[in-house]
């Protein structure tokens, strides 16, 4: 089993986990926190395909530090149920039953944990893509893609005094296509077009499959081949995936008002920040009603690795 960590010479005998588990990598962080300052004594990671379930890789983890653990969080790529009790993990072959556990655990999704991670960014957490205006404890929004297309709104909460996130399945919402030879292949591949039919990274595969067929160039790329590759087909996808990209980061800051401001996170923009550029900016600005509001709301990307797992401890530690 491929695993690699990072701890300290010494750790607590009496401290606290945060997990964030997603179809590829696993990691787990022993901390302890008083108040605000969280103080992080152990990093492990782990390939998920290798695990046959997260209590392999939590009993490697208690084992090899010794610690007792009080209490839990894990951020958990896949729908988690109502009671917050169970989650079945997307693109892996086991799932998350807090009953298992010996300790008392807060199952959220990872999108929700990137939501709470929001409050604990710094500046160089962060890339801005456009500065704006950020008017204070107003609403923002929350966009990524990555296997899918998550979104969540985020309220500030006066007694907190944090912002907490909101699920939202916008992901799904119908796409508007202007194109009609490319929504006639989209609904090829899909019974229905949504935004997540092309801003993912199967979308973005499928845009390359698109233009393959009309341009020529290599088939079959992954999308991680295609961000690389300089083909005329995968430049086009790239064009389309980004302004579609920006076209729901509009529609969404607009159904919000998102005056406080819009994050980027996911995979995608976390790996390949440098495509968020005059493309972007040029199609979310292009409305003819609202231009200068939009132009008001800052927009910053999230280049933070381990978001996720800071943000499922800040909602641990607040609840």
């Amino acid at each position: 089993m491929n695993i690699k960590k990072e701890a300290a010479k010494t750790i607590p005998k009496t401290a606290n986990l945060s997990a964030d588990i997603g179809g590829t990598n696993t990691r787990i962080y022993i901390y302890t926190a008083q108040g605000k300052n969280v103080k992080i004594w152990a990093k492990y990671f782990f390939k998920t395909q290798e695990l046959k379930n997260f209590k392999q890789a939590l009993n490697y983890v208690i084992k090899d530090t010794k610690v007792k653990i009080k209490k839990g969080t894990i951020a958990a790529a896949g729908p988690v149920s109502k009671d917050r009790k169970n989650c079945k993990i997307t693109n892996a072959k086991w799932q998350i039953k807090t009953k298992e556990l010996k300790f008392k655990t807060l199952l959220l999704n990872d999108f929700e944990a990137l939501g709470y991670s929001i409050n604990t960014l710094k500046e160089k957490d962060t890339k801005t893509i456009q500065k704006g205006k950020q008017e204070q404890k107003e609403t923002k929004g929350l966009i990524g893609a990555g296997t899918g297309l998550g979104k969540a709104i985020l309220i500030y909460d006066n007694q907190k005094k944090i912002y907490k996130p909101y699920a939202s399945e916008g992901g799904h919402a119908d796409l508007p296509i202007y194109d009609t030879e490319l929504m006639q292949f989209l609904k090829g591949a899909n019974k229905t077009i949504e935004y997540e039919s092309i801003i993912s990274g199967q979308g973005l595969k499928t845009l390359h499959d698109y233009y393959q067929t009309i341009m020529g160039g290599p088939r079959d790329l992954s999308p991680a081949e295609i961000m690389e590759s300089k083909t005329i087909a995968a430049m086009k996808a790239k064009k389309e995936f980004i302004k579609y990209y920006a076209r729901c980061a509009k529609n969404f800051a607009l159904d919000i008002l998102a005056k406080g401001g819009m994050y980027i996170g996911g995979g995608i923009a976390q790996k390949n920040p440098t495509i968020f550029g005059k493309n972007f900016i040029e199609e979310f600005l292009n409305n003819k009603t609202f231009g200068s509001l939009l132009k008001k709301i800052p927009i910053k990307i999230i280049t933070k690795e381990d978001a996720n797992i800071m943000g499922a401890i800040l909602a641990n530690e607040i609840k």
